[in-house]
């Protein structure tokens, strides 16, 4: 199976001012699948139940909060890394540090080789809207 994608047509102004219109391709979302469908679809390869594997999951996610909430990164083998990042505002020397203010700004995932290698084998097509749906 291939990934839809179908043609955006943009509109900018380029650097003479003139407008200019170009495309890109935009990829087409069938559908969304949750972690029930995941549980099913994990289940028919092993030997636990999709409730089983949907009380893994919640336990995976506690733990992996656990972890990150306490500094440390999160590699999930085949899956790929989870860790913090964080932001602060500047201070002029070290000895204002009663003057920082660090917050926790994003849960970062670094993706695994195994999808690093799935992205460079996926295969696109374009799927032609009718001209109806084009706005």
């Amino acid at each position: 199976m291939a990934i839809l994608y179908k043609l955006w047509k943009k509109k900018f102004i380029d650097k003479s001012n003139q407008e200019q219109i170009k495309y890109f391709a935009n990829k087409l979302t069938m559908n969304t699948v949750d972690e029930r469908y995941i549980a099913k679809m994990a289940a028919s390869r092993c030997r636990l139940s999709p409730g089983d594997f949907l009380n893994a999951l919640d336990s995976m996610v506690w733990a992996i909060n656990e972890c990150l909430s306490t500094g440390k990164n999160v590699n999930l083998r085949d899956l790929g890394t989870f860790s913090v990042s964080i932001t602060s505002n500047q201070i002029d020397s070290p000895e204002d540090l009663s003057k920082i203010r660090v917050k926790a700004k994003r849960v970062i995932f670094r993706q695994s080789r195994f999808f690093t290698q799935m992205l460079k084998e996926i295969e696109f097509k374009h799927f032609k809207v009718p001209d109806s749906y084009v706005k």
